[in-house]
C-alpha cells in the first residue's frame, strides 16, 4: 500500500473545542474547519466550504456555542457558499516574484478589529438588545479573528513546548472559551440579534451605526472572500510538498512512518507516545527550518494578495477609518 498522501490543514476556530463534547459529530466537525493538501477533492471541497464560513470575521454570539445552536444566522451560510464559490472559481493566483516579508503582518492588520471598534460594537448591540427586553450581555458580543498564520496547520511547535505539553491543539485558542459555559440564549434572543437572514436584527443595526452604511460594513466579508483564495493557493503550493518531504525523511531517521506532522498528531494525540513524538517532530522542524519556510510561503501569497487587491484594500481601509471615527463618538 502506498503511504497516505501528505496533507496539511487550514484551521479556524469559531467556538471552543469544549463544546464538541456536547454536540453531534457532524456539528463538531464544522467547528474545526480544514483543507487537506493532497487529499481527495471532495474532502477538500467540503472542508473548504466550512472554512469559507468560519473564516469570515463575523461577530458571533458566544451563547450560540454554549447552547449547541448554530453560531451564525442563515446569511452566514450564504456567505460561506459565496466565499466557497469564489475560492474554487478559476484562479490565476500565483506566488509573487518579489516577496514582502511583512505581508502576512499587513494582512493581519487589514482583517483585525481594534479594541475601540469592538467595544463600540458591543455597546450598540447590547443597547439594541436591552431595548427589546433582553439582558445586557455587552461583553458577549465579540468579534473573533485570528492571524493568518494560525489558519495553517500544523501550528508552530518548539522542543521546549513539546517536552512540556506534547502537541498544541491544532485549533487556535478562542476568546470564547472562558465564557462558553456561562451564557445560554433563547431562540427568541438569538433571532432578535441576527434578525431574518441577517436583516432587521441588532447585529445589523449595530453595524450600520458603526460603519455608517451596509456597503462599508460588508467590506470585511468581501476582503475575506478574496483572501480565502490566496490562502488556499498557499496551502496547495508545491513548496509545501517539498517541505513535508524534508520533514518525513527526518522523522524516518527516528523510526517514524508519518508523512506529515498532522498525521503524526492524529495518530498519537492523547496517547503515551504523544510527548516523545512531539519532541522528535519539533526537533525535525528546527533542523529543516520548518516554521521559517512556512512563513516564507505564506508571505509569498499574501504579497500577491496585497499587490492584486489594491481597490478592495482601499475600501477596507476606508471602512476601518469610518468605524474608528464613529467608535470614538459612540464611546465618548
Amino acid at each position: 500500500m502506498p503511504p497516505p498522501p501528505a496533507h496539511s490543514r487550514l484551521v479556524f476556530k469559531i467556538c471552543s473545542l469544549k463544546g464538541k463534547q456536547r454536540r453531534a459529530p457532524e456539528r463538531a466537525d464544522k467547528d474545526a474547519a480544514y483543507i487537506s493538501r493532497g487529499s481527495a477533492p471532495m474532502r477538500r471541497q467540503n472542508t473548504l466550504r466550512t472554512l469559507a464560513g468560519a473564516l469570515l470575521p463575523l461577530t458571533l454570539m458566544l451563547s450560540s456555542c454554549a447552547s449547541g445552536q448554530p453560531s451564525a444566522d442563515s446569511s452566514a451560510s450564504a456567505n460561506a457558499e459565496k466565499a466557497y464559490s469564489a475560492s474554487t472559481a478559476p484562479q490565476s493566483t500565483s506566488a509573487s516574484a518579489t516577496v514582502d516579508t511583512q505581508a502576512a503582518e499587513k494582512v493581519n492588520a487589514l482583517i483585525s478589529i481594534s479594541d475601540n471598534v469592538e467595544r463600540a460594537y458591543q455597546r450598540l448591540a447590547s443597547e439594541c438588545m436591552v431595548s427589546k427586553g433582553y439582558p445586557d450581555r455587552k461583553t458577549y458580543y465579540m468579534v473573533e479573528t485570528f492571524p493568518v498564520r494560525d489558519l495553517l496547520s500544523p501550528l508552530p511547535l518548539s522542543v521546549e513546548y513539546a517536552n512540556k505539553s506534547g502537541y498544541p491543539s491544532p485549533v487556535p485558542p478562542s476568546r470564547y472559551a472562558s465564557l462558553e459555559d456561562t451564557v445560554k440564549l433563547t431562540e427568541q434572543e438569538t433571532h432578535a440579534y441576527y434578525g431574518d437572514n441577517g436583516k432587521g436584527g441588532c447585529k445589523e443595526e449595530a453595524e450600520l451605526k458603526l460603519y455608517g452604511s451596509g456597503t462599508l460594513a460588508g467590506t470585511r466579508e468581501a476582503v475575506t472572500e478574496k483572501l480565502l483564495s490566496y490562502v488556499r493557493a498557499s496551502v496547495i503550493d508545491g513548496a509545501y510538498s517539498s517541505l513535508d518531504g524534508e520533514w518525513e525523511r527526518c522523522m524516518a531517521e527516528r523510526g517514524y512512518t508519518y508523512s506529515t506532522s498532522d498525521i503524526a498528531y492524529d495518530a498519537v494525540h492523547g496517547k503515551p507516545a504523544e510527548r516523545q513524538t512531539a519532541i522528535d517532530d519539533a526537533t525535525c522542524r528546527e533542523k529543516i527550518n520548518y516554521e521559517e519556510k512556512t512563513e516564507q510561503i505564506l508571505d509569498t501569497y499574501m504579497t500577491t494578495f496585497l499587490e492584486k487587491e489594491q481597490d478592495l484594500i482601499e475600501r477596507v481601509t476606508t471602512s476601518q477609518k469610518t468605524a474608528e471615527e464613529n467608535a470614538q463618538k459612540i464611546l465618548n
